[in-house]
C-alpha cells in the first residue's frame, strides 16, 4: 500500500509540472538564444537534462557561452509557481540571469553582470538552423564593422580610450586546441595616467600605452610594454617587469621589434595590425624555475589593443585571439 501511495504521489508530481501539454523535459531541453539589451553579440544556452528537486524546482544540466564561441557549464534552474515558470542562470564568472516565461518559446527578465549593472534580457528557444543563422549574422556584422571603421591607417599613435570600450579574447593551448580561459576587459574610467575597468572577476587597470598593471589574476611592476608608441616598423625596445600571480612571483625580460604592418584574421574579424615579435627570458621566484620565451603580438590601431597574442616558453604554448569588442569612436 505504501508503494502504491508513493507512486501516486510521484505521478501527481509529474502531472502537476506539465504545461502547454508538455513535460518539463519537452519544454526546456533545447538550445536557447540569449539576447542582452545593448549587446550585438549573442549567447547560447544549451539545456540537455532537467532533474526534479521538489514539486516546484528543477535543476538543469546546461552549458552557456557565445553562440559563435565556446560554451561552459552553468548553474541553471526552473522554478514553478502556479502557471508561472521562472528560468534562473548563474554563470561561472558570476553573472546572474533571472527570467519569467512569456510564451512557451520566450523568457524575459534581467541580466546582472559581475559589475552589478543590470540589463534587460530575452531568451528564445532556437533550432540548429537558428543558431547557424546567428553565427553567420555575427560574422557578417564583424566584417561590415571592420570595413567601416578599420581602414588601412598605420598611424601608430597612442590610442584614445573611452569608457565603454571593451575587448574579449579566447586563449587556447596551441598544442591541444583546448580553451584555457576567456578574458574580457571593459573600460569604465579614463585618466591621464590610468585606464580603469573590470574583467570577468574583478578590477583591471592599464596605462594609456597598454601596460597592464593589475587584473583579477595578477599585478605587475616595472614596464610590461608589449607595444611602444608611436608604433613604427623597425622600432626595437627592451622591457623588464615583475609579476605576482596568485602564489607565484617572478620577472620577465624581453626584447621586441615591430616587423610588419599587415592584415590579421581573428574570430572578431579581419584587421590591419602591426606584428611585433619578441624574445627573452623569465624567472619564477616561487618555483625557482626559469627559461626563455618568444612572443608574437598583433596590435590593431583601430581597436586600440592587441587582437592576437602568441606566447611560448617551453612550458606554455598559447594563442589568445580577439573574439568580441565594443569600441567608442
Amino acid at each position: 500500500m505504501h508503494v502504491v501511495k508513493v507512486f501516486l504521489i510521484f505521478l501527481s508530481f509529474l502531472l502537476s509540472n506539465v504545461s502547454f501539454g508538455q513535460t518539463i523535459d519537452e519544454q526546456m531541453i533545447s538550445a536557447w538564444i540569449v539576447n542582452v539589451q545593448g549587446e550585438t553579440r549573442t549567447r547560447v544556452l544549451k539545456i540537455t537534462a532537467a532533474t526534479p528537486r521538489s514539486e516546484s524546482l528543477f535543476s538543469l544540466d546546461a552549458i552557456y557561452g557565445w553562440v559563435d564561441g565556446n560554451q561552459t557549464p552553468i548553474t541553471a534552474e526552473v522554478i514553478l509557481s502556479g502557471k508561472e515558470m521562472s528560468l534562473n542562470l548563474t554563470t561561472q564568472p558570476g553573472s546572474v540571469i533571472k527570467t519569467v516565461r512569456i510564451t512557451p518559446r520566450i523568457f524575459e527578465g534581467t541580466f546582472t553582470g559581475i559589475d552589478g549593472r543590470t540589463k534587460p534580457v530575452t531568451i528564445v528557444r532556437a533550432s540548429h538552423e537558428d543558431l547557424q543563422a546567428e553565427v553567420i549574422r555575427l560574422k557578417e556584422d564583424r566584417i561590415s564593422y571592420s570595413r567601416k571603421f578599420c581602414k588601412d591607417d598605420p598611424s601608430g599613435a597612442l590610442p584614445k580610450f573611452q569608457a565603454g570600450d571593451s575587448w574579449t579574447w579566447a586563449q587556447k593551448d596551441t598544442r591541444t586546441g583546448i580553451l584555457e580561459r576567456t578574458i574580457k576587459h571593459t573600460v569604465t574610467r579614463v585618466t591621464d595616467t590610468m585606464i580603469e575597468g573590470f574583467d570577468a572577476k574583478g578590477a583591471f587597470g592599464m596605462t594609456p600605452d597598454l601596460m597592464i598593471r593589475r587584473t583579477s589574476r595578477f599585478t605587475t611592476t616595472g614596464e610590461p610594454r608589449p607595444v611602444k608608441f608611436p608604433v613604427t616598423i623597425g622600432e626595437t625596445w627592451s622591457y623588464t617587469y615583475g609579476y605576482i600571480n596568485g602564489q607565484n612571483e617572478g620577472t620577465q625580460t624581453f626584447k621586441a621589434t615591430v616587423v610588419a604592418y599587415e592584415k590579421v584574421t581573428v574570430p572578431a574579424g579581419e584587421f590591419y595590425a602591426y606584428r611585433i615579435e619578441g624574445q627573452g627570458h623569465w624567472l619564477d621566484y616561487t618555483s625557482r624555475v626559469s627559461g626563455s620565451g618568444r612572443t608574437t603580438d598583433w596590435y590593431a590601431p583601430c581597436l586600440k589593443h592587441l587582437v592576437k597574442l602568441h606566447y611560448s616558453d617551453g612550458l606554455n604554448n598559447s594563442v589568445r585571439e580577439l573574439v568580441d569588442f565594443r569600441i567608442k569612436h
